[in-house]
């Protein structure tokens, strides 16, 4: 998420102007089914679900080869020209593999909440109020770790950062809360 001018959250993506008039609708296409996957014996089928996902602990391949892409029913959760670019950038900033299973599989629901007709603003929102109850009065210093790690992310990998800036998965508060998770333990390792 990033503040606009007004002090409003708008996506942990650059704030884009609101478009005057609202888009007409497009035509309705067969909705895909809801991604899904079993994680450490756990059935995850929505992104509230994903912190279910890896350990959040410090496992960290060797190199970037050494990330396993998260298989879903319907293949695997990143297309296999973006698998280098991505496990390159996560693999440089140190992260997990549960980590990468994380924004890799909201980077897919993401996708389908787009489908399904999700708007960034409104996620944005949700995600603004849900996130200041739950972190109360740390959520200026929370939102500013996780706007840091979201940065790191979007300046290393044209994938994640067209993810972030073009669906959902900025607004998301399970994505948020791993990327405040990840700066935290950053910091503490220095």
């Amino acid at each position: 998420m990033q503040k606009s001018a007004d002090g409003r959250l708008v996506g942990l993506s650059p704030a884009a102007p609101a478009p005057a008039v609202p888009a007409p609708a497009a035509p309705a296409a067969a909705t895909p089914p809801t991604p899904t996957a079993t994680v450490n014996g756990v059935a995850v089928s929505n992104a509230s679900e994903m912190e279910a996902i890896g350990e959040p602990g410090r496992t960290v391949p060797d190199r970037p080869s050494g990330y396993q892409i998260l298989k879903l029913p319907g293949g695997p959760a990143l297309e296999q020209e973006h698998v280098e670019e991505v496990t390159g950038a996560v693999h440089a900033a140190g992260y997990s593999q549960g980590d990468l299973d994380a924004l890799v599989f909201a980077r897919q629901i993401s996708k389908h909440e787009m489908h399904n007709g999700a708007r960034v603003e409104q996620a944005s929102k949700n995600a603004e109020r849900e996130l200041r109850r739950l972190w109360g009065d740390h959520y200026e210093q929370n939102l500013a770790i996780a706007l840091a790690e979201a940065r790191t992310l979007r300046t290393s990998s044209p994938v994640l950062k067209h993810a972030f800036e073009s669906t959902t998965m900025g607004s998301n508060v399970a994505v948020i809360k791993r990327l405040h998770f990840i700066g935290e333990r950053r910091q503490r390792e220095g």
